[in-house]
């Protein structure tokens, strides 16, 4: 990788790896990196359009999806946006109903799933068919900066 960071997102979008935002000593980052292991290289991409650490990403539809996050000493956000990787380029989609750091993202049956967050317990779900959050459940507490898994 090109440049140190903690508190990013990583995902897996045809059969390469995506690092997206995360942060570096006190900023918040928009840079997202790509590695090939066919060629064994990093490369960077298009940036997202708003630096954000401890979000959530996920891939639906052939798209690298982020949502929430934070930028370093500010509140939680609930803005989201898709990569396009064959226009390499990042579009914002709906805001999620709340703001959500440290949150889970998961993309099961055509929709994403953000799942709690530093101050939040409750699941919400978006239809990028209608490009519209809905509250999905509420968990027992808050989960924050926990693994999400689809099996």
């Amino acid at each position: 990788m090109g440049s140190c960071r903690h508190s990013l997102s990583v995902s897996i979008l045809d059969g390469c790896l995506y690092a997206v935002g995360g942060r570096k000593r006190e900023t918040a980052l928009s840079t997202v990196e790509r590695f090939d292991p066919r060629v064994g290289r990093w490369k960077r991409v298009c940036p997202m359009s708003t630096p954000r650490e401890s979000h959530g990403s996920a891939v639906l539809h052939g798209e690298l999806y982020v949502a929430g996050g934070s930028k370093r000493g500010s509140r939680s956000m609930s803005s989201a946006e898709k990569y396009d990787l064959r226009a390499n380029k990042w579009t914002s989609v709906a805001d999620m109903s709340c703001s959500r750091s440290g949150l889970g993202l998961a993309a099961v049956n055509g929709k994403l799933y953000a799942i709690g967050g530093h101050a939040t317990n409750s699941v919400e779900v978006f239809d990028p068919k209608t490009n519209q959050w809905e509250l999905h459940s509420n968990m027992n507490c808050r989960h924050f900066c926990a693994g999400v898994a689809v099996l």
